[in-house]
């Protein structure tokens, strides 16, 4: 198996805080009233540092789906890193 296949764990938990923290710095939001993308929409507050956890998030499932690719499963990998890149 190659090496980089933790990033299929920390991707999703990468999301999961960026998604945690923007609903915690962000007054009033609210998960079940909100979408996520309000997070980083135009005149947001933390809009730049949100957007660079999702596109560290996206990195790293990137990363995983060129592992799973590495590792024998080339169209799931390539399918999974599309996403990430996407």
């Amino acid at each position: 198996m190659s090496r980089h296949l933790w990033t299929g764990i920390a991707g999703p938990l990468a999301y999961l805080a960026t998604v945690l923290a923007g609903a915690s710095m962000t007054a009033g939001y609210s998960h079940v009233v909100h979408a996520v993308s309000e997070l980083t929409q135009r005149g947001a507050p933390h809009a730049l540092v949100l957007g660079a956890g999702f596109a560290v998030s996206a990195l790293l499932c990137g990363l995983f789906g060129l592992a799973v690719a590495a590792s024998g499963l080339r169209l799931a990998g390539w399918l999974i890193a599309g996403y990430g890149v996407v």
